[in-house]
């Protein structure tokens, strides 16, 4: 996310809000995937979720290609099957 935020020049407002995007995203999936538990270990299963959103944010991506973006991220993502913490 920084490596495009800098590629395209992006003001340092801008960049926090990506950021800010793409916590909430990841956080808003890990709650809907663990039934609103949201702890910080499953809460870095969803970050390349995120980072779709950030980046594609920071890049003026229409809505459905972003959203095709983390789509790509979650059937690609490693690490998404159940472990003893995300039960």
């Amino acid at each position: 996310m920084i490596a495009t935020a800098e590629a395209i020049d992006a003001g340092a407002e801008r960049v926090l809000t990506a950021i800010a995007l793409g916590y909430e995203i990841g956080v808003r999936i890990s709650a809907a995937a663990t039934s609103g538990r949201c702890t910080r270990s499953t809460a870095g299963l969803w970050c390349g979720q995120g980072v779709a959103a950030a980046v594609g944010w920071l890049r003026g991506l229409a809505p459905e290609t972003i959203a095709h973006a983390i789509a790509i991220a979650g059937t690609t993502a490693p690490g998404q099957t159940a472990t003893g913490y995300t039960r």
